[in-house]
């Protein structure tokens, strides 16, 4: 069997992954952005006002609970990393890592594709979210879309992986991407059910320990999110 005979799904993948960080740059790099405006403005205070008061509050300058932790926290963390004084070149700097944080979702569709179905159909499902025009568009909003897609397709393949080998691992690393999932948009919640009822409908029993070990890593993500912002 030939180098490349053994190698086409990695050349594949590669290439994918190159053509969907060029297209999300150029899209990015090249655009011209007006002041923010609605959620993109009020996530930018919340993460400003964390930063500078130590006080997590949405549209509100009180503490309060209007949205979940998780993005809000992550767009706090680049600011403190690279400045926000001016803010400009700094939501830029964090446009640029979306863009490469949207390669994550690249990678989960084609491990997903590629344990389901083979890897043609992981290098296809991965194609088409690299050059789909709403995924490359939203590398450029200041919003939830890109860190929750690499978090729900994660799950999705720790999901695969947790109906087919049912592994304790499986179960805790499902609880745990469950649990980054809801702390970026919480109504991502009822995902936690669909591999246990997979399980149910193949092996007519519940995994009670396997769920008991989800529910744990997911009850100490939440934790920690929740802490975050005490």
């Amino acid at each position: 069997m030939t180098f490349l005979a053994r190698r086409w799904p990695t050349i594949g993948l590669t290439a994918i992954l190159a053509v969907g960080l060029y297209l999300r740059l150029r899209y990015v790099l090249h655009t011209e952005y007006g002041p923010l405006e609605w959620d993109q403005l009020e996530y930018t205070k919340l993460a400003v006002q964390l930063l500078e008061r130590g006080i997590y509050a949405y549209r509100d300058t009180s503490p309060n609970t209007l949205v979940t932790p998780g993005w809000p926290l992550l767009l706090a963390g680049f600011l403190r990393l690279f400045g926000y004084q001016p803010l400009e070149p700094a939501l830029m700097i964090v446009r640029v890592c979306l863009c490469f944080i949207a390669l994550g979702s690249l990678v989960f569709l084609y491990l997903a594709g590629r344990r389901l179905f083979g890897p043609a159909t992981g290098l296809l499902a991965a194609g088409f979210a690299a050059v789909y025009p709403s995924y490359v568009w939203s590398a450029s909003l200041i919003l939830t879309e890109v860190p929750f897609l690499t978090c729900f397709t994660a799950w999705l393949y720790a999901g695969v992986r947790l109906v087919q080998d049912n592994r304790p691992r499986d179960h805790a690393l499902a609880g745990l991407l469950v649990a980054l999932c809801t702390l970026i948009r919480p109504n991502s919640l009822p995902l936690a059910i669909v591999p246990y009822a997979l399980l149910w409908m193949d092996n007519r029993r519940v995994e009670w320990r396997g769920a008991a070990l989800g529910f744990a890593a997911f009850a100490l993500a939440m934790l920690h999110g929740g802490c975050a912002t005490g």
